[in-house]
């Protein structure tokens, strides 16, 4: 099985574990999943990975916005409050008159120029709470390829938006990784 990951697929490893707690970890185009042998339903154990697969990617998508928000603060200069990542099924992000800026974990699924691109979209809007023009010709100034990367997300936002880690999708491999 296979996720997506910063616009690319991630393969999905799993093996038995004799720890209490299932522990994930990325190696080059696969994610390694070690599940604790604590777990012996197959159902458990896929609701269990599940979980831990989403928290795994929200982790990497806050990770992933903290860094890019802090290397275009220290070029462009901007302060900002807070940094969120929400689970929203409708926006990439938001930044608020308080200077919040909030950040769909989905982002991390799609290729890493387009997270760079809403970063650069939000943290624009720290100077310029609206779309105006002015907003716009900053957003190009800070990202010259804004109008193809905005498109991108326009094209891919529906089923990335929508996409869930379902404990179904894993049955098949996690079976084969008990009965081995």
């Amino acid at each position: 099985m296979q996720i997506p990951f910063k616009g690319n697929q991630l393969r999905l490893a799993f093996e038995l574990s004799p720890f209490n707690e299932s522990k994930l970890r990325l190696h080059d185009d696969r994610l390694e999943i070690c599940v604790s042998s604590l777990y012996r339903d197959p159902g458990e154990i896929c609701v269990h990975l599940s979980k831990k697969i989403k928290e795994w990617l929200k982790s990497q998508a806050r990770l992933a916005f903290c860094q890019e928000v802090e290397r275009q603060r220290q070029l462009f200069g901007f302060k900002y409050e807070n940094i969120s990542i929400k689970d929203t099924k409708t926006r990439w992000g938001s930044c608020s008159a308080k200077g919040n800026l909030n950040f769909n974990w989905r982002l991390i699924l799609v290729k890493p120029e387009a997270l760079s691109y809403l970063v650069t979209h939000e943290t624009a809007h720290l100077s310029e709470m609206n779309h105006s023009h002015k907003f716009w010709d900053l957003v190009e100034q800070r990202n010259p390829a804004y109008k193809a990367l905005k498109e991108y997300l326009r094209k891919e936002a529906e089923p990335v938006l929508k996409w869930e880690m379902l404990p179904q999708s894993l049955m098949h491999d996690i079976n084969n990784a008990i009965c081995k």
